[in-house]
């Protein structure tokens, strides 16, 4: 993990926190060393967090496994397969992890089969606008190429769903 954490650019303090949060995220998620760095790696490059608060990311982790049937292993596996994902539609950690474990719970699959699902859900969610916008849910802000907050997204067509027709929840 130390090599790694200094190819990838680290100074000597980052890298040692980084390795800190590594061994940890070992000994709790049960996830392996490499899926650790990884995930670290990416929740850092991804998600804007500094190398001092990568024990939040495996706090998180660690809460969501135990209230859902998300496994940690899962989740931080997640966090480097679908990051980039879901942060092109303007989703955050906290939106991953949550989409993860609310998947789990309601379908009972596993959390790898639940960021599978959703690493197919959001490179479609712009190509969807269309039909979105006839419930009418915005998907894009008025600025060009941004897109409203995935929770708000989501919110609005949880609440619409109902109105739509076999036809458009296939074509979603």
């Amino acid at each position: 993990a130390f090599k790694v954490f200094a190819q990838a650019g680290l100074n000597w303090s980052d890298t040692l926190k980084a390795t800190n949060s590594a061994l940890l995220a070992v000994n709790t998620t049960g996830a392996s060393m490499e899926d650790s760095v990884n995930a670290l790696i990416a929740s850092v490059e991804i998600f804007n967090f500094g190398w001092g608060q990568t024990e939040r990311v495996i706090d998180k982790v660690m809460r969501i496994q135990a209230q859902y049937p998300a496994s940690a292993a899962d989740l931080i596996d997640s966090i480097k397969q679908i990051g980039t994902s879901i942060k092109v539609v303007n989703g955050d950690i906290d939106d991953l992890l949550g989409m993860i474990a609310i998947i789990t719970k309601v379908t009972r699959v596993s959390g790898t089969q639940a960021a599978n699902a959703l690493k197919q859900f959001f490179p479609r969610l712009p190509k969807a606008e269309p039909v979105l916008a006839a419930l009418p849910i915005p998907v894009s802000l008025k600025t060009k190429g941004e897109f409203r907050p995935l929770v708000d997204i989501m919110t609005d067509l949880s609440e619409n769903w109902k109105l739509l027709n076999n036809n458009r929840k296939q074509g979603l």
